[in-house]
């Protein structure tokens, strides 16, 4: 089950592994950043093989509700961002 703000997928790492994002690096606002950063996320889910790799995570938000939803500034990629695995 997904969970917003607590359901992670990856394939480099293992499920019930936690992260925290420590640095959002390029392409999140501020608030984003600060939005993502307070939460504890937890491997849940792994991509579709082909579809993650490594260096790759996804960070659940919520529903994908509404054609706009990409329109949302929590709908975004970051590039060199940090996390602490624990």
């Amino acid at each position: 089950m997904l969970r917003p703000f607590r359901s992670a997928a990856a394939d480099d790492l293992p499920q019930g592994k936690r992260v925290r994002l420590t640095r959002c690096g390029r392409g999140a606002t501020a608030a984003v950043c600060a939005r993502l950063s307070a939460a504890t996320w937890t491997i849940t889910d792994a991509f579709t093989p082909g579809l993650g790799g490594p260096k790759h995570i996804d960070l659940y938000v919520g529903e994908e509700t509404g054609p706009e939803f990409t329109e949302d500034p929590l709908y975004t990629t970051m590039t060199g961002a940090t996390l602490r695995i624990g």
